[in-house]
């Protein structure tokens, strides 16, 4: 699999990503998560892998990295937990079972993996697994999404890694 480079100069970071992957268009960047406290998320990078002909009943994968500032009574714990009861209001399905901290490249890194169920106005339905990666610099949460097909969430893990591992701040 060949790698491409994401740059935000904005934000100056630099990210590896399947270059085979569709990147996905950003409408509106901009989204306010909570009441209390307020939180505008601005969406960075959206790619999309559609699953094999042979699998078009699957749900496509896709991977967000997305950033916001940490509010100031809240850390990464705090986040993760009201990030769970927002989903759990809007997705009854919703299930978290995995949550580990950890440091990399002396930077604080919560990851939790969950899943959903997903149905389709078709009448289809979906379990969703996700995997989530929030990483800490300097009161600035950069956050790293998985979404995937049950059938393939493992075989896409990697990626998601890779991305991870390569994520970097150009100064």
């Amino acid at each position: 699999v060949k790698f491409s480079f994401y740059h935000n100069p904005k934000y100056n970071i630099s990210i590896k990503y399947p270059s085979s992957w569709k990147k996905i268009s950003i409408e509106n960047p901009l989204q306010v998560i909570g009441q209390e406290p307020k939180i505008e998320v601005e969406t960075l990078f959206i790619i999309l892998k559609k699953p094999p002909e042979a699998y078009s009943f699957a749900f496509p994968t896709t991977i967000t990295i997305s950033t916001y500032l940490m509010p100031e009574s809240m850390n990464l714990e705090k986040l993760s937990s009201l990030a769970n009861k927002i989903m759990l209001s809007s997705v009854p399905s919703y299930r978290q079972f995995n949550e580990e901290k950890s440091l990399i490249n002396e930077r604080e890194i919560l990851k939790k993996e969950y899943a959903f169920n997903l149905n389709t106005p078709q009448g289809g339905k979906y379990l969703v697994y996700g995997k989530e990666a929030n990483i800490l610099i300097d009161k600035r949460v950069f956050s790293f999404g998985l979404l995937s097909d049950s059938y393939f969430y493992n075989k896409m893990l990697p990626y998601l890694n890779i991305m991870i591992n390569s994520f970097k701040q150009i100064h």
